[in-house]
């Protein structure tokens, strides 16, 4: 009885929160929704051949849950929320690329390339990424509970004005697929 006492209280906590916030919220997050909507998949697979194909890596898309989540992914989320000043939303970070890759899997084909080499599919890449961010919105709207504190308004700028800024594909992203190619290549030596 205790858990479901807790469980309402906090549930109504959430709603109220959610409420308290919601017009500060939709006004930052639909503009963070638009950008999110034009964002540059197409440069980010153009950056993933340049810097990480052309090197002799063989990336795999089940590369992801058998280790690359772990040493590469969560690092990185971990830094570029300290970097965004967002470190406090880490977990509901994480928990929204978990999110993002299952979704990714059923609903973008992403799980047919399995075992494939992504260099040899751009084609299916493109096409999985321009899924991915054509749906991503309605799976952080579907999966708020979780990660409600992300969709408050203060950090939708702080995820809008990252997304827009022009670092995150000409150094940023570059130069975490350098570091992930390096290390790939030291691990095929």
């Amino acid at each position: 009885m205790q858990l479901v006492s807790t469980a309402a209280v906090l549930g109504l906590v959430m709603a109220t929160l959610s409420s308290a916030f919601s017009y500060k919220a939709s006004a930052e997050c639909l503009s963070a929704k638009s950008t999110i909507e034009q964002f540059d998949t197409e440069q980010v697979t153009k950056l993933a051949m340049e810097k990480v194909c052309s090197q002799g890596c063989k990336p795999k898309w089940s590369d992801f849950r058998s280790g690359h989540r772990e040493k590469y992914a969560i690092p990185i989320v971990n830094a570029e929320s300290e970097k965004m000043g967002t470190p406090d939303l880490t977990p509901h970070y994480i928990s929204l690329m978990d999110a993002t890759y299952d979704m990714a899997e059923q609903k973008c084909g992403a799980k047919e390339l399995g075992d494939k080499d992504l260099c040899q599919n751009t084609e299916e890449v493109k096409k999985i990424a321009n899924c991915v961010r054509g749906n991503v919105w309605s799976l952080a709207v579907s999966k708020s509970s979780d990660i409600l504190p992300i969709m408050l308004a203060a950090p939708c700028k702080k995820h809008e004005d990252y997304l827009k800024n022009p670092g995150l594909l000409e150094q940023t992203l570059p130069a975490y697929m350098e570091d992930y190619a390096k290390a790939a290549q030291l691990v095929q030596a």
